[in-house]
């Protein structure tokens, strides 16, 4: 079984899995509930269909950087400048 800091409690976990408006991030919470009720890395895998190394990446994550981290914080990255100008688009 993973140690996982009780940054949260299982309920708040459970509660902010429901409020994610991201998939991944949803996922996200629902490994560290699962880990939190004492679920095994390796369960947490199979039950999410992900691999072991993901659950490990997400509990170090949330260990490290705290609830804030697990959002997926990949949508306001507007991406690279385009390379055409305004006129040329």
């Amino acid at each position: 079984m993973p140690t996982v800091v009780p940054h949260l409690k299982p309920e708040e976990v459970l509660e902010r899995y429901h409020k994610a408006r991201e998939a991944i991030g949803a996922l996200r919470w629902l490994a560290v509930y699962h880990a939190l009720r004492g679920s095994t890395a390796k369960e947490v895998a199979r039950r999410l269909h992900r691999s072991l190394r993901w659950v490990h990446l997400v509990l170090a994550r949330y260990h490290r950087e705290s609830p804030g981290a697990l959002p997926d914080g990949r949508h306001p990255n507007p991406g690279r400048k385009s390379k055409l100008s305004r006129e040329e688009s």
